[in-house]
This record gives C-alpha cells, sequence and structure tokens, in this order.
C-alpha cells in the first residue's frame, strides 16, 4: 500500500468520536466517558472514551471501541489495536463496518483446561478465508511451540463469532495421542 502523507498524520482517538457516532447512527450505541468511573469502565482515563455498538440480534455479541492514546475494537475474544494515525483510522472503520456486515468475524482458538476454555489467540477473518485449515488461519498462535503443544495435548476449539450470531461457527479439535 502507497502511504499519502495525510495517511500518516496524527490524529487524537477521542476527537474522532462524532465522526464514529455518525457512522454508527443506524445502530443502538451508548457513550462510556472516564470521568464519569463507570464500574464497567473505571480503568479509563478522564479524557478516554469507549463507544458500545448493541448488537440487534438475540445472543449478538456487543462491539466495543476505545478511544485513549490509541484506538482499540473489541468484538467477540477478538480484540485489535490500531495506531492514532489516519490510516489506522480509516482501517479501524473499515473493520467496523465489515463486522457490522456479517462479512468478517472474530476467530479465536482456544485449549482446554479441564472444562473451561483458554484463550491461544484471535484475529479478525473474512468470510472467504474460513475455508482455509486452522492451521493456515491460525499459523501466528501455532508457531509458537508451546501454544502448539498445549492444543495437540489438551485439545480444543475455534469459535468463529459473527455480528450475526446464526452464522457462528465452533470447530472442535481433538488432542493427539501422546506418546
Amino acid at each position: 500500500m502507497d502511504w499519502t502523507e495525510e495517511d500518516l498524520t496524527e490524529v487524537v482517538p477521542t476527537d474522532c468520536e462524532a465522526e464514529l457516532c455518525e457512522m454508527l447512527r443506524e445502530y443502538s450505541i451508548q457513550i462510556h466517558r472516564g470521568k464519569d468511573k463507570e464500574t464497567d469502565f473505571e480503568y479509563l482515563e478522564e479524557s478516554d472514551v469507549v463507544i458500545t455498538v448493541q448488537n440487534p440480534f438475540p445472543f449478538g455479541k456487543t462491539m466495543e471501541i476505545e478511544l485513549t492514546g490509541e484506538f482499540t475494537l473489541f468484538f467477540g475474544g477478538y480484540h485489535q489495536h490500531y495506531w492514532p494515525y489516519v490510516s489506522d483510522f480509516k482501517m479501524l472503520k473499515d473493520d467496523i463496518l465489515q463486522f457490522l456486515a456479517n462479512e468478517c468475524c472474530a476467530g479465536v482458538l482456544y485449549y482446554w483446561s479441564d472444562t473451561e476454555r483458554n484463550w491461544l489467540g484471535s484475529s479478525c477473518f473474512r468470510k472467504e478465508e474460513l475455508a482455509q485449515p486452522i492451521e493456515t488461519l491460525f499459523s501466528f498462535v501455532l508457531q509458537e511451540k508451546e501454544f502448539r503443544r498445549k492444543l495437540d495435548r489438551l485439545g480444543g476449539a475455534v469459535r468463529f463469532e459473527f455480528w450475526n450470531p446464526e452464522d457462528n461457527q465452533e470447530i472442535l479439535i481433538e488432542r493427539k495421542p501422546q506418546p
């Protein structure tokens, strides 16, 4: 990608609140401010903002967009950080719209520990990517030998979470026989 001078211009994430709210005007949103010291957001600094986007689908996950010293997008078991530059703000807006259009999902890889799921890694995947093998999709996680060993020894699951939960998928990963 060729970057323009504008793309490399720094932005103040909290100054982007109005633009994001306008983009999300068709959705039910809530604004949480650090200065309000809400229980769920007490970690926020005084000037920080979180925009929550309520999911209209039954059993759907809420989306959170943090505007702090950077941008952070949370959905399901996935989160992504974006630097405070025009280029990253554009990527954030594109990712939000892709999630809301159900064109991408949060993919989360877990391993089992007794009956609990333990997070190994997550990423955003476009629908067309889901036909690829788990090893390909999560190669960035499975290249870590310790993570690969845990998954092989204990088994696990991959969960793909969409804005419309009717499209959610879960793939169980059997543990491999140990020598």
